[in-house]
Order: structure tokens, then C-alpha cells, then sequence
């Protein structure tokens, strides 16, 4: 299964280049080998995107709703997220905060 999504970080050593039947050329990063990755919508937020955003994280992150990520290195590291240019509604920042761990 393959996903585009807004910002995928991963080591450049680990990005594969392909070249396809038609020529093309195609990029992709192993699951295994994805650090995080962020999905940009612009657009208002809503229950469905926010919830289908849950089921990204299961499928390529599991570790991030299953169990406590630990960061192997010291200072900050970026969780998958999704970020969205419109404003939410009240019932869409209830979700949010549902949704969002508490650290």
C-alpha cells in the first residue's frame, strides 16, 4: 500500500528510486523507515478527516497509539500530524482534544 503524505522524513539512504514500465520514476520509503510524516489539508477541519487521521497512525505508526514512542536521541522529535489552514469548530476541538495524547 502506498501513501503520499504532505511531509514524509525519513534518512536519505533509506528513499528508494524506482523506474517504472513507462519510464517514470517513483519514490517511496519503507514503512520500517519512516521517522514521521505530516499531512497538510486546506481546508476547515471535521470529524472525519480527524478520525481517518487516527487510522493513518495505526497503519504506519502504530507505535504512536499502541505505546509510548521513546525518542532515541535527546531534545525534540516531530509525531506524525496533521495540520489544517481553516479554522475548527467548537465540536471539531472537542475531538481534537480527545484525540491528542497528554504528555
Amino acid at each position: 500500500m502506498y501513501y503520499t503524505p504532505g511531509i514524509a522524513v525519513c534518512f536519505k539512504e533509506r528513499a528508494i528510486t524506482k523506474e517504472l514500465k513507462n519510464e517514470r520514476k517513483h519514490s517511496f520509503v519503507e514503512n520500517k523507515y519512516l521517522l514521521t510524516f505530516v499531512e497538510v489539508k486546506h481546508l476547515v477541519p471535521f470529524p472525519e478527516v480527524l478520525f481517518s487521521f487516527t487510522g493513518l497512525l495505526l497503519e504506519f505508526h502504530p507505535g504512536f497509539i499502541s505505546e509510548s514512542p521513546k525518542s532515541k536521541k535527546e531534545g525534540p522529535h516531530l509525531t506524525p500530524m496533521i495540520v489544517f489552514t481553516g479554522i475548527s469548530s467548537e465540536h471539531a476541538d472537542k475531538i481534537k482534544e480527545d484525540l491528542t495524547p497528554i504528555l
